[in-house]
């Protein structure tokens, strides 16, 4: 038994090494490009559809953004030259067309797999909550596949991305420069951030484990390690080693949709409805939500392609 933990440790340990020193992917400049035009497609349509914006009033487009990163007033102030309800329209036709693209890139099996697994994102409770409430995580999400250039996007979401930025060299240089630069421009902001962060860490659909207890924290640790560098499983894992969760937050999981198919892929599907029902039912259904980055984990486990 001993033998065999110490040879599984080495094993991730050599894995995660490997990923570590892989250089990184082209940059997908057109499939940026097919981003950013079919958001302008979507967004008069998309702004006749009564979203509430919550959050996108209250705190994105009014700049009440003392808990965030500070470098999120300016990356989002082109935003602000619209008026403001165009503004939570264009923001929100970004989420949706980064979600079914980037589900859709993940797919193997042809056009009309990959176009199935992006409906199924779309149709997710996750999406809807997430446009509601007017969140960021679309961006956050289309971020990832321009790393290391999107570092201070990806970046918006710290306690999560920061996981997957450890998984290859130039990403975890990249971060280490950017945040000393932060310093520097902005002072001590992260003491200053999680001070101001205590009310949303209480927040009733909180999910992290400094809500769900500690435990939590280290299965997402075992998770992580046990990755094998595959930025997506980590990504699954940071969801259960982060203090601060909401459910909008695991919108970032849903491409992988496209890397599974069959009954996998309607068991993450059925575990992000899991996850969308946390709003409503609150309790017990925080802790079944982890059931969707857990399968994911899983399901991924002997999936070895290169997918950022």
């Amino acid at each position: 038994m001993r033998n065999r933990l110490i040879a599984s440790i080495r094993s991730s340990y050599s894995r995660w090494i490997l990923y570590w020193s892989r250089p990184d992917p082209p940059v997908p400049w057109k499939f940026l490009a097919f981003v950013v035009l079919g958001s302008g497609l979507l967004t008069p349509l998309v702004y006749q559809l009564p979203l509430l914006g919550y959050d996108w009033f209250r705190l994105f487009y009014a700049g009440f953004l003392d808990q965030y990163p500070p470098w999120m007033d300016p990356l989002l102030a082109p935003f602000r030259l619209l008026p403001p309800r165009w503004s939570l329209a264009l923001v929100s036709s970004l989420s949706l067309v980064s979600v079914a693209a980037t589900t859709f890139r993940q797919s193997q099996w042809g056009r009309a797999d990959g176009l199935f697994a992006a409906l199924l994102a779309l149709l997710s409770p996750l999406v809807w909550y997430l446009l509601w409430d007017g969140q960021i995580d679309g961006l956050v999400l289309l971020g990832l596949f321009f790393l290391p250039w999107s570092i201070p996007l990806v970046l918006l979401r710290p306690q999560i991305i920061g996981w997957v930025l450890i998984t290859r060299k130039k990403w975890a240089f990249g971060m280490a420069l950017w945040l000393a630069a932060s310093f520097l421009i902005w002072g001590q902001w992260i003491s200053q951030s999680y001070a101001l962060s205590a009310g949303s860490v209480a927040h009733p659909t909180a999910m992290g484990w400094n809500t769900l207890g500690w435990p939590i924290l280290l299965v997402g640790l075992w998770m992580i390690f046990s990755s094998k560098g595959d930025p997506w499983r980590i990504l699954a894992g940071a969801f259960l080693a982060s203090p601060y969760v909401q459910p909008y937050h695991m919108t970032m999981l849903l491409p992988a949709l496209g890397r599974v198919r069959g009954w996998r892929r309607l068991l993450l599907w059925l575990g992000a409805w899991v996850v969308g029902a946390v709003p409503g039912f609150l309790g017990i259904t925080k802790y079944l939500a982890l059931s969707f980055p857990i399968m994911i984990w899983l399901f991924l486990r002997e999936d070895n392609r290169e997918t950022f």
